[in-house]
């Protein structure tokens, strides 16, 4: 078989000049990033919600969020080796990625994640993986999950989980007997 192709000196190189910014831990950057990828916007018209959002400050705690107008998600972790300004860093990684994010460095000891103007680099272990940024800037989530809130309130988890239960087998009930019988 014959396998048409391009010269080799027709492609550009490769290489990335970016800085590194930091390096964590494989399992804790895949467990945040699939903590939040659920709330990532599927709405194409809306690109910048198409990703997971990650700020890092300069004392090494990065913040994963996503959110799609409906839901939102936050994880945060500490990284080492925070090589940012004091007025932080923010990226949106598309959410074409994250699957390959988890995949590839879920069991790495060390990821680093090196910056480029447009685009980001984490590497590993021998592997190393290239994509774009999301270049718009990303909505204003703090407004939407504040710091602090005025009221709190414990609850114990089997107790609410029972009631959840509860309210839902109502609910799945109530709809089956009113199918049929809306009257418009």
């Amino acid at each position: 078989s014959t396998v048409a192709c391009l010269e080799t000196d027709r492609f550009r190189p490769l290489t990335f000049d970016g800085s590194p910014v930091f390096s964590a831990k494989g399992a804790d950057l895949a467990a945040c990033i699939d903590r939040v990828s659920f709330a990532v916007s599927a709405d194409e018209t809306r690109a910048v919600l198409c990703g997971v959002h990650i700020t890092v400050d300069c004392v090494g705690k990065a913040t994963f969020v996503a959110l799609d107008g409906l839901k939102v998600s936050l994880c945060e972790m500490k990284v080492a080796g925070a090589n940012v300004p004091l007025e932080g860093l923010e990226i949106t990684v598309p959410g074409a990625v994250q699957k390959l994010i988890t995949s590839l460095f879920s069991g790495a000891e060390s990821v680093s994640l090196s910056l480029e103007k447009y685009r980001a680099m984490l590497y590993a272990d021998g592997c190393s993986l290239s994509f774009p940024l999301i270049a718009k800037e990303y909505p204003q989530w703090q407004r939407i999950i504040p710091p602090t809130y005025g009221a709190s309130m414990r609850v114990s988890a089997r107790p609410l989980l029972d009631a959840l239960s509860l309210t839902a087998i109502a609910a799945s009930a109530s709809a089956k007997n009113c199918q049929g019988r809306v009257r418009l």
